[in-house]
């Protein structure tokens, strides 16, 4: 598994972007791009090891 590009990502002001980079049956790789003063809830995925 090999990475090739970023995607294009640019959040405006207080706010978040975000992209699945890898999706695989048991992985996911997630990018979150927060703009200034972006921010987001952290949250727990019960099921996930």
């Amino acid at each position: 598994m090999t990475l090739d590009e970023l995607p294009d990502i640019d959040p405006a002001a207080g706010e978040v972007e975000t992209a699945e980079l890898v999706v695989h049956d048991d992985v996911l790789v997630k990018l979150f791009a927060l703009g200034p003063d972006g921010a987001f809830d952290p949250h727990v995925h019960d099921d996930a090891t």
